[in-house]
């Protein structure tokens, strides 16, 4: 369409204008289609600035969002809102909140968040001195689910190097096991380059 080629330009704001006139003239059978033009709106308000216009959109195609991966995928974006905004503690809210929708654990307690890191400690040792342990997960669909848990895991660990630094080694282990099954991949590179 012609705002993803606005974006891909980086005309981001004719992008915007864009978006919102496709926006306006679907008819209400195209909710799909909506939510999809919403959601790349509230990209682009994020990128340009416009917090409070992001959080709006990403919070319209979260209601009407059914499945987990598509509202871990939302949760992302809005604790990316809040980073951007410096409210660090509801980011990372947001960020587990996704975690959640993924499968995995959230650890509130400190004797829980030690078990977990001694958990993840441990396959990774595991796998470093057995690499023949290690498996790589062919299921699409799980593979799918497994980069976007790794894609959450990363951003909460960005999130605690700035806000508790003493909470980033969890997410850090939980990370490079979660690439082990994944195999090589953007989510792979994102995570060595961060180590």
């Amino acid at each position: 369409s012609a705002g993803d080629r606005a974006q891909e330009a980086y005309e981001n704001n004719l992008a915007i204008e864009l978006f919102q006139r496709a926006i306006g003239l679907l008819s209400a059978s195209e909710a799909g289609r909506r939510m999809e033009l919403s959601e790349k709106l509230a990209d682009l308000y994020l990128l340009t600035g416009k917090y409070p216009d992001a959080h709006a959109h990403y919070d319209h195609v979260l209601s009407a969002t059914p499945e987990a991966l598509g509202q871990a995928r939302l949760q992302r974006k809005i604790g990316r809102v809040y980073w951007q905004t410096g409210d660090m503690a509801t980011a990372i809210d947001h960020l587990w909140n996704a975690i959640e929708l993924l499968g995995g654990r959230r650890t509130q307690q400190k004797v829980w968040f030690y078990l977990a890191l001694a958990t993840s400690l441990g396959v990774y040792v595991m796998r470093r001195v057995f690499p023949f342990l290690a498996r790589r997960e062919t299921d699409p669909e799980r593979r799918t689910r497994l980069r976007h848990l790794c894609s959450t895991y990363l951003g909460l660990g960005d999130a605690y190097f700035i806000h508790e630094p003493s909470n980033i080694l969890l997410p850090a282990v939980v990370t490079s096991n979660l690439v082990d099954r994944i195999g090589e991949s953007k989510e792979m590179v994102e995570t060595y380059c961060n180590a």
